[in-house]
C-alpha cells in the first residue's frame, strides 16, 4: 500500500523530471518487481484460489510471451522466485534507489 501511494504521490509532485529521472525509474521497477513478490507469494498459499489464479495466469503469461519463461503452474519455480531471487533483486533496486534520493 505505502509504495503505491508514494509512488502516485512522487508522480503527481512530478519527482520525475530533470536528473531525477533515474531515482523515478529505479523506483517503479520497485513497485514492479513488489508486485511481481506478492503474486508468486498469492501462488505460495497453495489454496483452491491460488490454484484457480495460478491456472488463469498461465493464459496471460502465454499472450504476454512470457509463458516458456515464467510458468505460475509451477509451484517449485514460484516457491523460489518467492524467497530468493525477487528479495535480492528488490533489496538491490530499493539500495540504488535510497542511495540516488
Amino acid at each position: 500500500g505505502f509504495m503505491a501511494v508514494h509512488l502516485w504521490a512522487k508522480f503527481w509532485m512530478a519527482a520525475w523530471r530533470g536528473r531525477r529521472t533515474l531515482t523515478w525509474m529505479t523506483g517503479v521497477v520497485c513497485f514492479l518487481v513488489a508486485v511481481i513478490e506478492a503474486f508468486t507469494g498469492y501462488l505460495s498459499q497453495t489454496n483452491f484460489d491460488s490454484q484457480w489464479i495460478a491456472f488463469e495466469s498461465k493464459d496471460a503469461f502465454n499472450g504476454a510471451g512470457i509463458g516458456a519463461v515464467l510458468d505460475p503452474m509451477n509451484f517449485g519455480q514460484a516457491l523460489m522466485l518467492h524467497i530468493a531471487l525477487l528479495p535480492l533483486a528488490l533489496t538491490a533496486f530499493v539500495v540504488f534507489h535510497v542511495l540516488l534520493v
